[in-house]
C-alpha cells in the first residue's frame, strides 16, 4: 500500500530554475532541460500524450551534453486529494463521489480520460527518464506529466515532474513512489481543515508485462532514435540552443546581483 507522500521540495513539478548559472547535469540544469524540451515538443506534436516521442527527444538532448538517461516504462496515477484520502481509508473507487478523481495508466484504474498515444500504435503505458545520481540513488523525470493536468477534476500537473528515488529504495511494482505536484488551497482559502494536493504516483512495470518494452519498436521511438529526420534534428538543436541561452541569461543575472551587493 502506498503511504502519504513526503512533501520534499525535490518531489514536485519542475519549478523555475535558480537564477545562478546551473552546471550541466545539476538538478537546476535538468529542470531547465526538461522545461525547454517539453515546451518544444508540445509545439512540435500539438498534443500532450506523446510520452514516447518526447522521452526519445529528451534522450537525444541529454546525449548532446554527454549525459546518459535510461527510458523506463512505468504505471502512473494522478489523484486529487479527496481521492487519495478515500483510498487511504480503504474506500473502493467505485464508491467515490464525483469530486474524488484519479487518471493514468495502471491496472485497475477507476477511470481515465487520457487517450492512448497514437504515435505508439495505442501503447497502453507511460515512459519516463531515469538518471543515476553521483553517490547513488536515481532521479525520475517525467517530461510529459502535464498530460494528466485536469483542473476541472482538481488535478493540477503543470509541467515535468521530478522525483528522487533513494539508493535504499527497492521501487517495485508493489511499492510506488509519489510526487506532490500541487499543494492545493490553504485552509483559509478553501474553508477546509486541510489542503487538497495533487499526487502523482509511479510504479515500474513488471519485466514480465508484455507492454513493458513494446515502446521500443513504436514509430514514436524509432522515428527519433533510429533515423535522421531533419525535423527532429532541428528540434533537438533548437532545444539545446534554448538551454544554452537560458544558462547564459542566468549567469548574467547572477553577475548583476553580485555586483549590486
Amino acid at each position: 500500500m502506498s503511504t502519504t507522500p513526503d512533501p520534499r521540495p525535490d518531489q514536485t513539478s519542475a519549478p523555475t530554475p535558480d537564477r545562478a548559472q546551473p552546471a550541466v547535469g545539476s538538478r537546476d540544469w535538468l529542470r531547465l532541460m526538461a522545461l525547454c524540451t517539453r515546451a518544444a515538443t508540445r509545439l512540435l506534436f500539438e498534443e500532450t500524450n506523446t510520452c514516447v516521442a518526447t522521452t526519445a527527444i529528451g534522450v537525444r538532448v541529454l546525449e548532446h551534453y554527454g549525459i546518459t538517461a535510461r527510458p523506463t516504462s512505468v504505471w502512473v496515477s494522478a489523484i486529487n486529494g479527496k481521492g487519495f484520502r478515500l483510498r487511504e481509508q480503504g474506500v473502493h473507487p467505485s464508491q467515490w463521489p464525483d469530486d474524488a478523481w484519479s487518471i493514468g495508466v495502471r491496472p485497475g484504474m477507476r477511470a481515465t480520460d487520457v487517450s492512448l498515444d497514437a504515435r505508439t500504435g495505442g501503447w497502453d503505458g507511460h515512459l519516463v527518464l531515469i538518471l543515476r545520481r553521483p553517490g547513488g540513488g536515481r532521479t525520475l523525470i517525467d517530461l510529459t506529466a502535464d498530460q494528466f493536468d485536469r483542473p476541472q477534476r482538481d488535478l493540477h500537473v503543470h509541467g515535468p515532474v521530478f522525483m528522487d528515488i533513494p539508493r535504499e529504495s527497492a521501487w517495485t511494482p508493489r511499492d510506488p513512489m509519489s510526487a506532490i505536484t500541487h499543494r492545493g488551497a490553504s485552509p483559509e482559502q478553501s474553508g477546509s481543515a486541510s489542503a487538497n494536493p495533487t499526487i502523482v504516483e509511479y510504479w515500474p512495470t513488471p519485466p514480465a508485462d508484455p507492454e513493458t518494452r513494446r515502446w521500443r519498436t513504436s514509430p514514436a521511438w524509432t522515428s527519433v532514435m533510429e533515423s535522421d529526420d531533419p525535423e527532429v534534428r532541428d528540434v533537438v538543436t533548437g532545444i539545446v540552443a534554448d538551454i544554452d541561452t537560458s544558462v547564459r541569461a542566468a549567469s548574467r543575472d547572477a553577475s548583476r546581483e553580485a555586483s549590486a551587493r
